[in-house]
């Protein structure tokens, strides 16, 4: 479904230099499957320039989603991302480019703003970026929903922010002609499935499609669940069958049956890599100290930190401890 969009286009866009090259296709496909989600999201666009040049690729995805693989093809040649750690995946492209060779660099911006930089681009090809993300269904109480963003919403953004022009792209004015498909399948069929946001949905118990889908708004899929106590579920890779993600979810009642409080225990795991700046990691502090706050004294903690190794604190070097001062100090 070819469609005509007059507005400003605020959710994906490649650039090269000043000039938006357009963007001519997005197809978001979706598997559910019990507590858990696979998007592959496949969006193409054209270089129109007549010399090789560098675009950069703007584009929203899943708040809390973790991306399994990035594959970009251009022309016969097709470019599989590995991850790195930031500095170190930068000098690999530098690198690269010097050497003439095609190059791609995905970077995390934000929470969900992710942009891609590629390299070395032939003039009149066609760039198709296909992107895997592993997500959760997110539950409330009986009502169970999935959440698509397809556009970047514009914020404001202080000067001193660093990496200012991907939380902020530029937005495309006037007429953009955009073939589009949204489609979400279930493993099992669902009850009372609703989309709040796109009118003209086509759904039934398994599936849901979307031909004619402005890139403006979230796309929210709600239905009512059963009450569980538990599940797990086993996600392959998508690239290797042998290795993939195990989810496991435990679900309890939220009103205590007695009247005798239980003592909790709470595993953090705290990301301390090159990739951490000092504002993030001033703030993955700030939750972690808010989190043991949250506990009582009788309640039990435990502090992992990992960069290319995982270590305790030495403050739970012996496993679990009170949540006391001593652990929020330790951090």
């Amino acid at each position: 479904m070819n469609m005509t969009l007059n507005h400003d286009i605020i959710g994906s866009s490649v650039r090269a230099g000043d000039i938006e090259l357009p963007l001519s296709r997005t197809d978001i496909i979706g598997r559910v499957d019990g507590s858990g989600v696979v998007w592959t999201v496949t969006q193409e666009f054209v270089n129109s320039l007549e010399e090789a040049m560098e675009a950069v690729y703007t584009f929203p995805l899943p708040v809390g989603g973790a991306v399994n693989k990035v594959v970009m093809r251009i022309g016969d040649r097709i470019i599989v991302a590995e991850i790195k750690e930031r500095g170190q995946a930068r000098v690999e492209y530098e690198e690269a480019l010097a050497k003439g060779q095609t190059a791609m660099l995905m970077e995390q911006d934000a929470a969900e703003i992710f942009q891609t930089t590629v390299g070395n681009i032939h003039p009149g090809e066609t760039i198709t970026i296909e992107t895997v993300v592993h997500d959760t269904v997110k539950r409330d109480g009986n009502e169970a929903q999935v959440r698509f963003p397809t556009l970047i919403r514009p914020r404001y953004i202080p000067d001193s922010t660093p990496n200012a022009g991907a939380l902020n792209p530029p937005r495309h004015h006037g007429d953009v002609h955009v073939g589009s498909l949204v489609e979400i399948t279930f493993a099992e069929p669902v009850a009372d499935l609703v989309c709040d946001t796109v009118e003209g949905a086509e759904l039934s118990p398994v599936s849901a499609r979307i031909t004619d889908f402005s890139l403006d708004r979230d796309i929210v899929l709600r239905w009512e669940v059963a009450e569980e106590s538990m599940g797990a579920k086993w996600t392959p890779d998508a690239d290797n069958p042998e290795i993939g993600t195990v989810e496991v979810v435990i679900r309890t009642n939220s009103r205590p049956t007695t009247g005798t409080r239980k003592r909790r225990a709470l595993s953090i795991l705290l990301d301390r890599s090159g990739s951490m700046g000092d504002t993030d990691m001033k703030s993955g502090i700030r939750v972690a100290v808010d989190a043991i706050d949250a506990l009582d004294k009788d309640d039990l903690v435990h502090v992992l930190t990992f960069d290319s190794v995982i270590e305790a604190l030495e403050a739970c070097g012996h496993g679990f401890v009170n949540a006391t001062g001593r652990t929020k100090a330790a951090l």
